[in-house]
């Protein structure tokens, strides 16, 4: 199954065509037709002040000036270091689909996430993917657009690493049953578990996606 099939649909921010996974929206992207304003813009760029994150800049008589910020260097190294995680972890999720899709009916006999949530759950990090992904290529991120990719974030995290922790729980019980045992696991045992299926990995990378953000958050400042 392609990487395409596996995200679905997906709808361009700019122009609102629909492509055939976060492969074909990368590549609607490159020609994309909403995005030639922004294009333009660029043309004039030398005639608008160059604002760092955090910096407060007067404005420009009859010209419009976007609300955000553009990148500087540390501010690119920091939106860098949050899209390698987001992108290795997607693609964690892509490969993972598969399974999910065969053990769905037994999911949603005992009421676990199905593969309708693991899947909403792949497109959300897609999503926030593809918005790294333009913010690095624009070097500049508006007013409100961190904020909302922190909370969304925090939103994947919690998600994620409470499906796996369930998961991992549901195995260290069944270990105890094949076990024959009467008393409960130590703690230590259960630990083992959570680590064998990468929870505290997966909470780590999401903790420093969530920092990076925030980071973003905190020096994207309004430049009117």
């Amino acid at each position: 199954m392609t990487e395409n099939n596996i995200d679905g649909p997906m709808e361009c921010e700019d122009c609102g065509k629909v492509c055939n996974g976060i492969q074909g929206i990368r590549g609607h992207r490159r020609a994309c037709p909403g995005r030639k304003p922004a294009a333009f813009n660029q043309v004039r760029e030398p005639l608008e002040p160059v604002v760092e994150p955090g910096t407060r800049v007067v404005g420009v008589p009859n010209q419009q000036i976007t609300l955000g910020s553009r990148l500087d260097a540390e501010g690119v190294n920091v939106v860098l270091r949050v899209h390698e995680p987001v992108r290795a972890r997607r693609e964690q999720l892509r490969d993972s689909l598969p399974i999910r899709r065969l053990s769905d009916p037994i999911a949603r006999a005992n009421q676990w996430p199905t593969y309708e949530d693991w899947y909403g759950l792949s497109r959300d990090v897609a999503r926030l993917e593809l918005a790294c992904e333009r913010i690095l290529q624009q070097a500049r991120v508006s007013r409100d657009e961190p904020w909302g990719l922190h909370q969304l974030a925090i939103t994947i995290r919690n998600r994620w690493v409470s499906w796996r922790r369930e998961e991992a729980y549901r195995t260290w019980k069944q270990r105890a049953s094949q076990r024959e045992r009467d008393e409960e696991l130590t703690g230590n045992d259960l630990e083992d578990v959570l680590t064998d299926f990468g929870v505290p990995e997966l909470e780590h990378d999401w903790n420093r996606v969530i920092r990076g953000l925030r980071w973003v958050t905190a020096h994207t400042r309004p430049t009117r």
